[in-house]
């Protein structure tokens, strides 16, 4: 550790202090440099979070692309740009045409959302699961 690292006294729980103190004895560490340790791969478990956020969000947008935003703002702006015209139009025929495309959006969007909610609900009853299980 370099001359100018600066120091930090820390209040720590007695029970907490004898878990550092076990894990420093197994690791061969000092009591600073199992904290590092430690503090460090949390921030390593916090970026790799952040990263397969990232990654997942990628993955969504070439596999899945009708579940990103921005698929669902342009299909949104479809629909209301279909109903618009619909409203301004003369003819009964082209109305309804226009009308029928516009709630064939509207029902891809719902069974979307239905789709989402269902992983979702997937996702937080296994997290559920998994807290209960610790």
């Amino acid at each position: 550790m370099a001359k100018d690292t600066p120091h930090l006294r820390v209040r720590i729980e007695p029970k907490l202090l004898a878990r550092l103190e076990k894990s420093r004895e197994k690791s061969g560490r000092t009591l600073t440099g199992e904290i590092v340790e430690r503090l460090e791969e949390s921030f390593r478990r916090d970026d790799t979070k952040e990263h397969l956020k990232e990654l997942s969000q990628l993955v969504i947008q070439e596999l899945r692309p009708e579940l990103t935003h921005r698929y669902w703002a342009t299909e949104i702006s479809r629909m209301v740009e279909l109903e618009r015209q619909a409203a301004e139009t003369k003819s009964e025929e082209e109305k309804n045409a226009l009308l029928k495309q516009a709630a064939e959006i509207n029902a891809k969007i719902d069974k979307l959302g239905k789709e989402e909610a269902d992983v979702f609900a997937r996702r937080i009853g296994a997290a559920l699961r998994a807290k209960k299980d610790e």
